[in-house]
């Protein structure tokens, strides 16, 4: 299933879920509690040496952006 998955106990095609959240307001939204957690994750950006030599100033402006975002993040919450 793909989509809004929080939509599947409502429509009778699942007793329960796992899904992915940060906030779980989604969730809270569709009526669904969370049961437990079953682990916490993080996403992580990785390189190969080869890459890293040959396209340094690419993957240093990702790294710029997605540090921006992360620290746009942080002064919203």
């Amino acid at each position: 299933m793909s989509g809004s998955v929080e939509l599947a106990p409502v429509v009778g095609l699942a007793d329960l879920l796992v899904d992915l959240v940060e906030t779980g307001t989604t969730l809270r939204e569709n009526g669904l509690v969370e049961l437990d957690l079953i682990m916490r994750s993080q996403a992580v950006l990785i390189v190969n040496r080869a890459s890293h030599k040959l396209r340094f100033a690419a993957i240093q402006g990702l790294i710029s952006e997605l540090a921006q975002v992360v620290a746009e993040k942080g002064e919203r919450s």
